[in-house]
């Protein structure tokens, strides 16, 4: 009788608790202005299949482990596709069309892998990583590939500064690839 109360006291004890990381977008850019800016049509970003899900992904040297208390809002593919649509709505010649539809008219389509979403527990760091490649608009010529990779140096490893370096290593990442895009020329209207 000792033993199960003792046993039930242990076994009743709570998990630890969910803490879900926002890593939102700041909101509209100011750099956006009218004129003629041609669309980028941002196809649904690949993941590695480890990374592909909302769990904080801790790194220890070459050992990822799935944080049972920290999870993005968002698996890694979405939050980086948005934080590409969110850098080209800034963009002066580039205009972000996301989702993509059917009857969806563009200049170019961007594709891309996410190969690194992780939070580095020895360097402390949140680290990004991913391959772009850009298309014509029939999708049939590649203009170009580019790999970009982030790192974001964390205070303390607790839930808001695991956020706020990867709202910050999002917003690079996004902006390092419009820069890329705006370098190369468009290729006229598609779907």
């Amino acid at each position: 009788m000792l033993c199960l109360l003792l046993l039930s006291g242990c076994l009743g004890k709570p998990g630890p608790s969910e803490e879900y990381l926002r890593l939102g977008q700041a909101g509209p850019c100011q750099d956006a202005q009218p004129g003629e800016r041609h669309g980028v049509a941002l196809r649904k970003l690949r993941v590695v299949e480890a990374l592909d899900r909302q769990s904080v992904q801790l790194s220890e040297g070459r050992i990822l482990l799935p944080s049972q208390r920290y999870y993005w809002e968002s698996a890694p593919g979405r939050m980086a596709e948005s934080a590409v649509a969110a850098a080209l709505e800034c963009s002066k010649s580039l205009t972000p069309v996301w989702p993509v539809r059917y009857d969806s008219a563009y200049a170019m389509g961007v594709t891309g892998v996410v190969e690194r979403f992780e939070v580095q527990t020895r360097e402390m760091a949140f680290v990004a990583q991913a391959v772009f490649q850009a298309w014509d608009a029939s999708g049939g010529r590649l203009l170009g590939s580019r790999s970009v990779f982030v790192s974001v140096p964390l205070g303390s490893l607790d839930a808001q500064a695991i956020a706020t370096a990867g709202a910050q290593g999002l917003e690079r990442l996004g902006a390092e690839v419009r820069a890329w895009l705006e370098g190369l020329p468009p290729q006229g209207k598609g779907k």
